[in-house]
């Protein structure tokens, strides 16, 4: 189903359990005019995928990446991996954990880890925050394809192309944007760096940025307008896009034209939709917005190590050995890549607070590690 009216961006959308990733990507590009509308012979890719946590099923597709790396170096450009993790995770210690550099490996590709690297300072126009701290890598590549994966977010409702730009900014950025206006923040940030193609992994939607469950809906969408990939996602999962502050906001100011066509197949509902705004969800955002507010004033006049990582340690998520169950058998020692797990005590110190990967969870053959925090669940 293709439209005939040239003036409205094109949103490529390709679904189906049949063909591979690999198969869906390059029917949404050739929908798109070919991934050499974008990428020319000696460029360089900036490839911006979603590794916030240490869970492949809350980040972007190694198969959807190879895909792309494939696609670009067709184009005989070179391309790169580049991320920092969400913020109260360790970069490197996720990278290790999915196997990220592993990936760079096979596909001979180098991965750079956005929190070792330069950033530079950048003025934000009418903004109650005067400069943001980007990664200077964004002004030093040729092109840049934003890969983002598909989640609801506890914070801004949904996040998609926009919102995957965040992984960008230093640190010390997204903490005052936290603390200022989170939405906002996006929203002028998607202003400031221009992105070239958006490619969304839409192969399931996860109900939480990091530890939801995930209803499989096995697509691909693209487009060059990060705006219109963000709306046609959001009417794919049956929500008014107007209804997402940073996309509604990133419209306001004029980031693409949003208004679009879709290309391929046939836009038909999710029905995964979440509308209501409930006491509940305003008081969570509340507590987020007072804690990056104390972690910003804490790094100013107390201490420079970020306390945010405990807030999420010990209210968040994290896993806990039942004692009364626990044979020492050995196996969660054996696969926690921070060896925070001491068998004879029969307890997971701290040293997990900034991966709490949960991989001790999956292993345990008894059953005797459960998930405790404010969205823990028992095994």
């Amino acid at each position: 189903m293709e439209s005939q009216n040239n003036n409205k961006t094109k949103v490529a959308y390709i679904k189906g359990e049949s063909d591979s990733v690999q198969v869906k990507v390059k029917k949404a590009l050739e929908l798109l005019g070919g991934i050499e509308r974008f990428v020319r012979a000696g460029k360089k890719v900036l490839l911006k995928p979603n590794f916030v946590a240490p869970f492949k099923k809350a980040t972007t597709s190694f198969e959807l990446i190879k895909a792309v790396v494939e696609e670009v170096r067709r184009c005989n450009a070179e391309a790169v991996i580049a991320e920092s993790s969400g913020y109260e995770f360790d970069t490197e210690l996720t990278f290790k954990t999915l196997g990220v550099y592993e990936l760079g490996k096979e596909l001979n590709v180098e991965v750079l880890n956005l929190d070792k690297l330069p950033y530079k300072k950048v003025a934000v126009k009418n903004g109650l925050i005067k400069e943001y701290l980007i990664s200077d890598i964004v002004f030093k590549s040729d092109v840049i394809i934003n890969l983002p994966r598909m989640k609801r977010h506890s914070l801004t409702d949904i996040t998609l192309g926009v919102k995957n730009l965040f992984g960008f900014l230093s640190r010390q950025s997204r903490r005052l944007i936290h603390s200022v206006n989170l939405n906002r923040g996006i929203a002028q940030l998607c202003s400031m760096i221009k992105t070239d193609l958006t490619i969304v992994d839409a192969s399931s939607i996860l109900e939480t940025a990091v530890y939801g469950n995930e209803s499989r809906l096995g697509s691909i969408i693209a487009s060059e307008d990060i705006l219109a990939a963000d709306r046609f996602c959001c009417e794919l999962l049956d929500i008014d896009p107007d209804s997402i502050a940073h996309i509604k906001m990133a419209g306001d100011i004029g980031i693409g034209r949003g208004d679009y066509e879709i290309v391929g197949e046939q836009l038909e509902t999710a029905g995964a939709s979440e509308k209501s705004k409930s006491f509940k969800k305003m008081l969570r955002r509340l507590a987020y917005k007072l804690m990056f507010i104390l972690e910003t004033s804490s790094r100013v006049f107390v201490r420079r190590k970020s306390i945010l990582p405990y807030f999420h340690y010990y209210f968040g998520i994290r896993p806990v050995i039942d004692k009364r169950l626990c044979n020492s058998c050995g196996a969660c020692r054996d696969v926690c890549p921070v060896g925070a797990i001491d068998i004879k005590k029969k307890t997971i110190n701290n040293k997990c607070m900034h991966l709490r990967c949960l991989k001790c969870v999956d292993v345990c053959p008894v059953n005797a590690i459960k998930t405790k925090g404010f969205k823990g669940k028992s095994n």
